[in-house]
């Protein structure tokens, strides 16, 4: 708070006129406005910054000058009485001299305590120190570092009210208005700490390596700000490529009842994908925001008409920002799949996740489900329990590891079945930019499921192993991505080999495809 011993000091700079004059009678008065300060209504009702004293002195109801309340209304004091040096025909008087030399110790004595203590990390003394010396609030080198002290202490809102009266005192110091922009900074507040940044970039002699430690946070303060607007992105893709078995058939000779041998000879053919995504997000509080996902992807097959399939997906939720960079998200999906133009399976799933930083090149996101699928054509229904990790390693700037492991469970109920599995699985990716921003990336993915109980149709082939089924499945893939220059159109090839083995011959395949495409963004 800053004390009315504060006058004594301002006798000292401009006369001793000042204290022995009677405070002047106010006029009809001002209302404040949002992001006023008595310096600027000093400037722009009394002709000069400087004589914001006179206005404090006319409000005795004003108990601290750098805290002053939009709406709030103020007596202005009449010019008359004000020493000549300040009044407005010389707007562009020079800032208060130094205090005197019978003064200066004690200011810049504490201002030093508190400065060696801080540079010390004892954040506590100097926080003590601080508090010990208000007196010499109103004092632009004692705020400056009793400011220091606040923020380093974690009393960034103390911090914030220390440079404010400093800078308001000493504007045309530049360091502390850095220190303010960045104490408004940790205070989340951006706008104002943009502008207190652009205002310290204007000074003709700030050091090239602090204007870029300044472009930085200007930087940060723009995608920060950026991200607390509503975004919409779109994407569309198409693409062309080959299947080698788009039915996942086994490629063998099974006996049907046991005496009419069947072969379930693979089909291959080509395709065509065409898919349209659009994701909106929406600022809900400072730290959560609404997040919504629509996408819908339909491959067609040359001949295979069985193997086409359009499959639609809504996703929308809660997405929460938390501390040092953690992230949290509850969203709802609903998944619908056509199989041949008919209705094959619509799928509801709650799964809440949560992104969490473990270092400057590690991340680790953690995922639950439950989820519930109905399917169509057998009046089957599934209940699926899971969990899964991934966990995101930057090897260098152009690389990246991830890992991935999860385990889930699975109830299935349906005409004639009934059944519970269980499956577990991992991949491990390598992600690589090259030459031009092409990206190379190479995952290899296995799982293992297991099937706790017979199913029926597998009656029609007693040479069959009809008990619980026990299948891994293993894929590789490889995939490059290249940008057409600024346009957002983005190229891409993929391909990938899986294959299935199960103790049940029926159920074994092998795959391969490839594909290549186009993608916009927008």
């Amino acid at each position: 708070m800053i004390k009315r011993t504060g006058l004594c000091a301002l006798s000292l700079l401009f006369g001793s006129n000042l204290v022995q004059a009677e405070p002047d009678p106010p006029d009809t008065g001002i209302e404040i406005e949002s992001g006023d300060t008595l310096w600027d209504l000093a400037a722009e009702h009394l002709g000069n910054p400087l004589l914001y004293p006179w206005i404090w002195q006319a409000n005795p109801t004003i108990a601290d000058p750098a805290r002053i309340r939009s709406g709030d209304r103020l007596a202005l004091p009449q010019s008359p009485r004000i020493p000549p040096a300040l009044r407005p025909e010389t707007p562009h008087a020079e800032p208060p001299a130094p205090p005197t030399p019978a003064t200066a110790p004690p200011a810049r004595q504490v201002a030093r305590d508190i400065r060696l203590a801080v540079e010390a990390e004892d954040y506590e003394q100097a926080v003590a120190l601080s508090r010990d010396h208000e007196a010499l609030t109103g004092v632009p080198v004692y705020d400056f570092e009793a400011g220091r002290a606040y923020l380093r202490s974690g009393d960034i809102d103390e911090a914030v009210v220390h440079f404010d009266r400093a800078v308001m005192v000493a504007p045309d110091a530049p360091r502390y208005r850095l220190e303010y922009a960045r104490a408004l900074f940790a205070a989340e507040d951006h706008a104002a700490s943009q502008r207190q940044f652009k205002r310290v970039l204007e000074t003709e002699e700030v050091p090239e390596p602090v204007a870029q430690n300044i472009q930085r946070f200007l930087e940060a303060i723009d995608a920060r700000l950026t991200s607390r607007r509503p975004e919409t992105r779109a994407q569309a893709a198409i693409a062309a490529g080959y299947d080698s078995n788009p039915l996942y058939s086994a490629d063998d000779e099974f006996l049907f009842l046991g005496f009419f041998p069947v072969d379930f000879e693979r089909e291959s053919d080509t395709f065509l994908d065409t898919r349209a995504r659009v994701e909106h997000r929406r600022p809900r509080t400072r730290t959560s925001s609404y997040q919504y996902l629509g996408e819908i992807e339909h491959r067609r097959h040359s001949d295979v008409s069985a193997a086409d399939q359009t499959e639609a997906r809504l996703r929308g939720g809660l997405a929460f920002e938390g501390s040092e960079g953690r992230s949290y998200r509850v969203p709802l999906e609903l998944r619908h799949t056509r199989l041949d133009g008919d209705s094959f399976r619509t799928r509801l799933a709650f799964a809440p996740e949560a992104v969490l930083p473990r270092g400057p090149t590690r991340q680790l996101r953690v995922q639950g489900q439950l989820a519930y699928a109905d399917y169509d054509n057998d009046d089957r229904d599934a209940l699926t329990l899971g969990a899964s990790a991934t966990s995101l390693h930057v090897l260098d700037p152009q690389s990246a590891l991830l890992f991935y492991a999860g385990v889930a469970t699975s109830y299935d109920a349906a005409d004639e079945d009934e059944f519970t599995k269980a499956r577990a699985g991992g991949f491990l990716g390598l992600q690589r930019a090259f030459f031009e921003d092409t990206t190379a990336s190479v995952t290899a993915t296995a799982s293992h499921e297991r099937a706790r109980e017979a199913r029926s149709t597998l009656a029609a082939f007693p040479d069959e192993d009809n008990g619980a089924e026990r299948a891994t499945t293993y894929e590789l893939r490889g995939a490059l991505t290249h940008p057409l220059g600024d346009s957002g159109f983005t190229a891409f090839t993929e391909g990938a080999v899986r294959e299935k083995q199960s103790n049940i011959d029926l159920f074994e395949f092998t795959q391969r495809e490839i594909f290549a495409g186009v993608r916009y963004d927008y």
